[in-house]
């Protein structure tokens, strides 16, 4: 992973306030589970998914794109 990317997917819930457009998000939008993995990019739609399914934390690697079949050297290089 030549990027150093370290992403991580969070199952929350609202507890109040309202969504809104920030400096970190340039938009909002409230999505049922398979609209965002479906809107998602590839690297992320399998993060959305992973927290989706309960199954506890998940290791992904990724190109910061793409996902890779399994880290190597080379690729943590």
């Amino acid at each position: 992973m030549k990027l150093g990317v370290v992403s991580l997917g969070l199952l929350c819930e609202p507890i109040g306030g309202q969504a809104r457009p920030s400096d970190e998000a340039l938009s909002v939008a409230w999505l049922e589970p398979e609209e965002a993995i479906r809107a998602a990019p590839e690297d992320q739609e399998i993060r959305i998914a992973d927290a989706l399914s309960g199954s506890g934390p998940s290791i992904r690697v990724h190109d910061g794109t793409h996902l890779l079949a399994s880290a190597t050297e080379s690729d943590l290089d």
